[in-house]
């Protein structure tokens, strides 16, 4: 998953560069920063989140 996610990046980046309009080459970037920082486990520690919590998922038995 993190080289698909790198891959990705690197693509919207060279998208970036075929735009001549500064606006959208603006919201890409701004759109990619967002993204990564918002995805890391320092974001997730700092607000307080487990960043795993799948792990401790519980199946509730039907009533």
């Amino acid at each position: 998953m993190k080289v698909k996610a790198i891959i990705f990046v690197l693509l919207l980046t060279l998208l970036c560069l075929l735009f001549s309009s500064l606006v959208l080459r603006v919201a890409i970037l701004i759109g990619e920063l967002s993204e990564s920082v918002l995805i890391t486990p320092a974001f997730y520690k700092l607000l307080g989140r487990r960043y795993r919590n799948y792990e401790k998922y519980e199946v509730k038995e039907p009533n």
